[in-house]
């Protein structure tokens, strides 16, 4: 039997065989009162069934669910999610995923979960219960200890994948970007660079910049956080496979710092704090870089505050997404996170297929000459749109109806929806999530 927590869900995953190839990182989340999701992560293709019911006999809801982007008989790897309607407030739920490969090989793991009361308190922001997939636990003791961050990509040479790199340099603010380089596409399991356990808070550094793949980077204060999908992108040095599964994971943002991600397939940002910005650009986007976009990118509770407006044609957003119509960002999940309002929009997104939207807060825009709203999305390329248990405290525009729109709430709503249910419209204000207490959450 294998423990997983996700939340306050203790999971207990068995399963035999080549477990870790099929079936790993298991958790049920994204909890309201009547859905769940659950999801995994492949490192080969499969096709997978989920049963569930409120025992273990799995009762008649059997349902064959596949990923988001593929048909039935499509075999897929990578970070996928299965998604349950329709349960019952406050019940226990059991649950069995089967994963298929293309030549027949199955592996089977199961778990369960219980759904959340009626007038149940959503949880948004970082409350410790986010963790990236493939990374070991950040207590995890340190394999390698670098002096400086000069010395964080020599040691990547000699990891194996599931080390941890500890860097004891606290302060490197007045230094240059620091650019890594040393991740290794062959490993199962992401290399985890923290600072020295206990320093989480006092740890600052200029930024960080991850171009190479399988690398989480937490516990640091960072004045900017980003990642290419090739190695030395705007520099145009050298090539490479670039940042391909990597996160940013309980890191603050300076007031002035900006995440970005160009590229990046299966990467995320995970539990990020940034606080509002005066000047600057936009707070954070993810964009395609030539020809390589990032699919699969993952927002999971974080904490993202914009820039305030200081004059009528500022057009900075909280987030954009950046693509094309022909090419667009397939897969991107947005869970438990709030979004402030900045200059124009708290989200801006763009170019996007299959998106899907849950537990989210989306702040105002405080400006009475122009009012953009706080989800605005242009070209009509945001495409089969899922959006679950969200507060938009403005107005939700697109050229393209989603999919799905269920438990959510809109100052304003042009397109309900293909699938609308138990959504709320009007002008009042919803709740703006309480402040997190990093220190009570996260390990120091």
């Amino acid at each position: 039997m294998r423990p997983l927590i996700a939340g306050s869900l203790l999971l207990l995953v068995a399963a035999s065989g080549a477990f870790a190839a099929l079936l790993d990182d298991l958790t049920a989340g994204n909890l309201s009162a009547t859905n769940a999701t659950v999801s995994f992560q492949s490192a080969v293709p499969v096709t997978a069934v989920l049963e569930w019911g409120k025992d273990e006999k799995y009762g008649s809801n059997t349902s064959e669910q596949y990923a988001s982007d593929a048909q039935p008989d499509e075999a897929i790897a990578g970070l996928r999610a299965l998604y349950l309607d329709g349960l019952e407030p406050a019940t226990e739920y059991h649950w069995k995923i089967t994963a298929k490969t293309a030549d027949g090989t199955t592996e089977t793991a199961t778990g369960s979960f219980t759904t959340l009361p009626v007038n149940a308190e959503k949880k948004r922001g970082p409350d410790g219960s986010h963790v990236p997939p493939h990374t070991p636990a950040y207590e995890t003791p340190a394999t390698h200890v670098a002096a400086t961050w000069e010395e964080v990509n020599n040691l990547l040479g000699q990891c194996r994948g599931g080390e941890v790199i500890e860097v004891a340099q606290s302060d490197s603010r007045g230094e240059k970007t620091i650019v890594l380089t040393g991740g290794n596409e062959a490993w199962e399991k992401n290399v985890l660079i923290r600072p020295p356990l206990g320093q989480r808070a006092a740890n600052r550094t200029r930024g960080v910049e991850i171009n190479s793949p399988n690398l989480t980077v937490a516990g640091f204060n960072l004045n900017h956080a980003s990642m290419y999908s090739k190695y030395g992108n705007h520099r145009g040095n050298a090539s490479g496979i670039g940042a391909r599964r990597a996160f940013f994971w309980m890191c603050v943002l300076e007031r002035q710092g900006m995440l970005l991600a160009n590229g990046c397939p299966d990467s995320g940002w995970y539990e990020v704090v940034a606080p509002r910005r005066g000047v600057g650009s936009d707070r954070s986007q993810i964009k395609a870089y030539g020809d390589v976009l990032p699919d699969n990118f993952t927002i999971a509770g974080c904490w993202l505050e914009g820039k305030d407006r200081t004059n009528g044609k500022d057009h900075s957003d909280t987030l954009q997404t950046l693509a094309s119509d022909d090419n667009p960002i397939r897969g991107l999940k947005m869970i438990d996170t709030v979004f402030f309002r900045s200059a124009n929009c708290a989200g801006q997104l763009t170019h996007l297929a299959g998106p899907r939207i849950e537990n989210c807060w989306f702040g105002p825009v405080e400006v009475k000459s122009k009012v953009c709203g706080s989800f605005y999305a242009t070209l009509g390329a945001c495409l089969d749109a899922v959006i679950r248990d969200s507060d938009w405290n403005g107005s939700f525009r697109q050229n393209a109806n989603p999919k799905e729109i269920r438990n959510s709430s809109f100052q304003k709503l042009a397109q309900p929806g293909e699938v609308s249910e138990n959504n709320q419209i009007g002008p009042e204000l919803r709740p703006q999530p309480p402040v997190p207490d990093l220190d009570k959450i996260w390990p120091k």
